[in-house]
Protein backbone atom coordinates (compact mmCIF):
# COMPACT_ATOMS: atom_id res chain seq x y z
CA UNK A 1 0.00 0.00 0.00
CA UNK A 2 2.87 2.69 1.12
CA UNK A 3 4.58 1.66 -2.66
CA UNK A 4 1.55 2.25 -4.82
CA UNK A 5 1.07 5.75 -2.11
CA UNK A 6 4.44 6.86 -3.39
CA UNK A 7 4.16 5.40 -7.10
CA UNK A 8 1.24 7.48 -7.16
CA UNK A 9 2.83 10.97 -5.75
CA UNK A 10 5.81 10.48 -7.93
CA UNK A 11 3.37 10.28 -10.90
CA UNK A 12 0.97 13.22 -9.45
CA UNK A 13 4.81 15.32 -9.27
CA UNK A 14 5.87 14.25 -12.75
CA UNK A 15 2.28 15.53 -14.24
CA UNK A 16 2.35 18.80 -12.31
CA UNK A 17 5.47 19.43 -14.11
CA UNK A 18 4.41 18.28 -17.17
CA UNK A 19 1.62 20.97 -16.90
CA UNK A 20 3.74 23.27 -16.19
CA UNK A 21 6.07 23.01 -19.31
CA UNK A 22 2.67 22.80 -21.29
CA UNK A 23 1.58 26.02 -19.81
CA UNK A 24 5.12 28.17 -20.87
CA UNK A 25 4.68 26.48 -24.06
CA UNK A 26 1.50 27.88 -24.86
CA UNK A 27 2.17 31.09 -23.12
CA UNK A 28 5.18 31.03 -25.90
CA UNK A 29 3.25 30.10 -28.81
CA UNK A 30 0.80 32.90 -28.05
CA UNK A 31 3.44 35.86 -27.97
CA UNK A 32 2.53 36.52 -24.27
CA UNK A 33 5.39 38.34 -22.19
CA UNK A 34 7.19 36.15 -19.92
CA UNK A 35 6.03 36.20 -16.14
CA UNK A 36 8.61 38.13 -13.91
CA UNK A 37 8.53 34.91 -11.95
CA UNK A 38 9.73 32.93 -14.83
CA UNK A 39 12.44 35.51 -15.97
CA UNK A 40 13.71 36.12 -12.66
CA UNK A 41 14.19 32.54 -12.77
CA UNK A 42 16.14 32.16 -15.83
CA UNK A 43 18.37 35.32 -15.32
CA UNK A 44 19.66 33.32 -11.87
CA UNK A 45 19.74 30.14 -13.59
CA UNK A 46 21.83 32.11 -16.23
CA UNK A 47 24.45 33.09 -13.79
CA UNK A 48 25.05 29.86 -12.21
CA UNK A 49 25.60 28.36 -15.80
CA UNK A 50 27.40 30.73 -17.06
CA UNK A 51 29.86 30.91 -14.36
CA UNK A 52 29.91 27.03 -14.52
CA UNK A 53 30.79 27.32 -18.02
CA UNK A 54 34.44 25.83 -18.29
CA UNK A 55 35.50 26.92 -21.62
CA UNK A 56 34.90 30.52 -23.86
CA UNK A 57 33.16 28.74 -26.21
CA UNK A 58 30.22 27.34 -24.26
CA UNK A 59 30.06 30.98 -22.51
CA UNK A 60 29.75 32.41 -26.09
CA UNK A 61 27.06 29.94 -27.37
CA UNK A 62 25.03 30.97 -23.52
CA UNK A 63 25.07 34.26 -24.25
CA UNK A 64 24.26 34.12 -27.96
CA UNK A 65 20.98 31.92 -26.82
CA UNK A 66 19.52 34.65 -24.32
CA UNK A 67 21.21 37.70 -26.31
CA UNK A 68 20.70 38.39 -30.06
CA UNK A 69 20.76 41.76 -30.49
CA UNK A 70 22.93 44.35 -29.06
CA UNK A 71 22.72 48.51 -30.35
CA UNK A 72 25.28 51.35 -29.20
CA UNK A 73 25.17 54.52 -29.38
CA UNK A 74 27.04 57.09 -31.35
CA UNK A 75 29.90 57.45 -28.74
CA UNK A 76 29.83 53.67 -29.09
CA UNK A 77 28.48 52.23 -25.68
CA UNK A 78 26.19 49.98 -25.15
CA UNK A 79 22.63 51.70 -25.83
CA UNK A 80 20.23 48.79 -25.70
CA UNK A 81 20.41 44.83 -24.94
CA UNK A 82 17.90 42.18 -25.76
CA UNK A 83 17.03 39.57 -24.23
CA UNK A 84 15.24 36.43 -25.91
CA UNK A 85 13.65 34.28 -23.51
CA UNK A 86 12.31 31.85 -25.35
CA UNK A 87 11.66 28.22 -25.21
CA UNK A 88 14.72 27.24 -25.86
CA UNK A 89 16.30 29.31 -23.33
CA UNK A 90 13.66 28.43 -20.58
CA UNK A 91 14.10 24.24 -21.25
CA UNK A 92 18.27 25.34 -21.16
CA UNK A 93 18.67 26.80 -18.45
CA UNK A 94 15.46 25.04 -16.19
CA UNK A 95 16.15 21.33 -17.05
Amino acid sequence: MAERVKKLNEEIDNLKFRLDEIKQDVMLAEGESVPFELESQVMKKFGQVFKASSTRQQRKQLLNLLVPKVTIDKSRAIDTIELQINEDVIRYLLK
